[in-house]
């Protein structure tokens, strides 16, 4: 046993029942904290899966879903996640989408109480666990997504938990049966199991319970973790995995964050771990009592990886903070520390709080609903990315979809060649028999902006409709198409007449936030303000979090003079988008307008408002002239 500062005796912790009322306080708070809209796409394919089992009474093989290929696919695995799948199908079929919210929120609540009780079990008094596991939960905050890795986030804290109270001397009966059980589940969850099987081996080797102890449990949780359909075909599913390079790569979330991600989301735990490892070798050179190697050397290789790997970061709530906290020095019980800790961390959680959010939480965003029912029966639908997972949901074969290990390397090879002007690309649309084509708004340095141009010009396609989701081009359709606007152009129509009509006929169908958007910018040029400042406010309805809307109803609101009106559109904008140049200029031309209006110290206060948000909007645009000209006049 390791020496502690706390008064536990083995693995006994006493926890008070005032104790329990501030973790259960500070617990719901933080469920509060974490309640966001639904992201990412993955949870679509999930659903889809989990309807497969309760329709079919079977876990799926033999499908991928895909209309292109089902080599490398499910055809070869028996669904490796079947039972989060099904979790989660029987969430949505119970709550619909706002339960899928708080499953997210209760998953990342549940595990953050396990490191709390990972911290006090390590050593650290009920401010200090709370502190750390608060500040280990905010670290991870862009990983909120609605992801099976969630589970896999509450098995590692779980097994952290469990990992140290054997090392504290619990009970070697009670811990087999824990991590058989553990590992039973977790196999049948998600994949990540894999990191529980690193976890376990850094204990197997590092550990001080006698080696036969280690041995023996260990080896049944791995034997447990075999309790699993088609259990003979997971070397294989591994194997293909991981082989799959062309697929991997383009896994957004094993991608290397930037050194401003890094900063601004990792900054203050990577800071204290530092101070840690610094105490940590200290205690070294003093020869004093160190917890197990095990511990220090797993949250060594995590926290390399964390800084390394979106992924990873996700991993530093439920395994280094836990197995970090008992090499922490000895805290102040209470004073002045603990009350700016504690403030720091408030600063923290409400500078990053989505309460803005919680007014549409079952909402979810960029999903092509109306869209998709537009697209031909016949033929393939070619389709981005992250488009692949909703139509899997929606019952239609998709060429792509998300989950990149259920697909064969040369269809991304292929997918890529067509989005790219290669000399395969019209030879790929006639061999997969591509008749139409669901696509995102192509961004800058995006190949999909290669096909949208590609698809324009070409004279057997057309552009069939459009919303805020994407565009949707069908191959030999019947009418002329849309022509007079180009969404995902800089410069949008050439003919202002066609695309004012064009935009009204569009949005009797298809009412979009851009739509009204562009219809509003032609309506303001001619002069009409009041249906260009409508038509800016049912973009804002239909988009409230999107900051160009609210920038064009400033707009509308400052030729009309309304400055008040100008005063709350460009607060939201900059609320939205803080470091939009654009967005903050127009925020300080709103003060400037007010400060002239008003006279004495309110007409003061204005102008270094005004002169506050040039600042801001030269910080972002350097070249920004407008701001200069802002601060001249000031």
């Amino acid at each position: 046993m390791w020496s502690s500062s706390d008064s536990l005796t083995g693995a006994k912790l006493s926890i008070s029942s005032t104790e329990r009322l501030f973790v259960l306080g500070w617990l719901a708070i933080l469920f509060l904290w974490t309640l966001t809209p639904l992201a990412g796409y993955d949870f679509w394919f999930y659903l889809a899966m989990g309807r497969e089992i309760v329709t079919s009474g079977e876990i799926p093989v033999g499908q991928s879903f895909l209309g292109t290929t089902s080599d490398l696919g499910l055809g070869n695995y028996a669904d490796t996640a079947w039972l989060g799948n099904f979790l989660c199908y029987a969430v949505y079929g119970a709550f619909g989408m706002l339960g899928l919210v708080m499953l997210k929120s209760a998953l990342l609540t549940l595990s953050t109480g396990l490191v709390y009780l990972g911290n006090r079990l390590g050593g650290l008094s009920p401010f200090w666990a709370g502190a750390w596991a608060t500040l280990a939960l905010w670290t991870i905050r862009g990983r909120f997504e609605m992801r099976l890795y969630l589970f896999t986030t509450l098995a590692l804290a779980t097994l952290s938990l469990l990992l140290i109270w054997l090392e504290r001397g619990g009970l070697t009966r009670q811990g087999a049966l824990a991590l058989a059980v553990l590992f039973g589940l977790w196999s049948n969850i998600h994949q990540g199991i894999l990191a529980g099987y690193l976890v376990l081996g850094g204990w197997l080797v590092f550990g001080r319970r006698p080696i036969r102890q280690r041995l023996v449990l260990s080896g049944l949780a791995v034997l447990a973790s075999m309790l699993r359909p088609n259990i003979l075909s997971q070397p294989a599913f591994y194997r293909d995995t991981f082989s799959n390079t062309q697929a991997m790569r383009g896994v957004v979330e094993w991608g290397v964050p930037s050194w401003e991600q890094r900063l601004t989301h990792l900054g203050p735990f990577y800071l204290v771990l530092i101070l840690v490892a610094g105490f940590t070798l200290h205690r070294l050179v003093r020869r004093s009592s160190l917890p197990p190697w095990a511990f220090g050397v797993t949250s060594l290789a995590f926290t390399i990886a964390g800084w390394n790997s979106f992924r990873s970061m996700a991993e530093l709530l439920p395994i280094v903070c836990p197995l970090v906290a008992p090499y922490f020095p000895s805290l102040p019980r209470g004073g002045w520390t603990q009350r700016l800790v504690a403030l720091f961390l408030a600063g923290l959680l409400l500078s990053t709080f989505h309460g803005r959010n919680l007014r549409g939480l079952d909402r979810v965003e960029g999903v092509p609903r109306e869209l998709a029912r537009l697209i031909p029966k016949e033929g393939q639908v070619l389709n981005s990315f992250e488009f692949g997972n909703f139509l899997v949901f929606e019952g239609i074969a998709p060429f792509i979809h998300g989950m990149s290990a259920l697909y064969q390397e040369q269809l991304v090879l292929d997918f890529e060649a067509i989005l790219n002007p290669t000399p395969r690309r019209l030879e790929l649309l006639a061999r997969y028999n591509v008749t139409s084509a669901l696509l995102h708004f192509p961004t800058e340095n995006d190949a999909t902006l290669l096909l949208v141009e590609f698809l324009a010009a070409a004279p057997d396609w057309k552009l069939q409709a459009w919303d805020d989701t994407g565009l949707l081009f069908v191959k030999g359709a019947p009418n002329s198409g849309l022509t007079a606007v180009r969404p995902w152009a800089a410069q949008g129509w050439l003919d202002p007449v066609a695309a004012e009509a064009e935009l009204r006929t569009l949005l009797g169908h298809h009412p979009s936030a851009l739509g009204h958007l562009f219809l509003s910018r032609l309506l303001l040029e001619k002069g009409e303000l009041g249906e260009a400042t409508k038509n800016a406010i049912r973009s804002t309805e239909l988009s409230p979090n999107w900051t160009p809307a609210w920038m064009q109803l400033g707009g509308c609101y400052a030729k009309s003079g309304n400055l008040t009106g100008m005063l709350l559109a460009t607060e939201e904008a900059v609320e939205l988008s803080p470091s939009n140049p654009q967005a903050q200029l127009n925020r300080s031309l709103a003060f400037l307008a007010m400060g002239k209006t008003r006279g004495g110290v309110l007409g003061d206060l204005e102008r270094l408002r005004a002169r506050y948000h040039a600042k801001r909007a030269l910080w972002g645009d350097p070249n920004l002239e407008a701001a200069r000209k802002v601060l001249r006049e000031l």
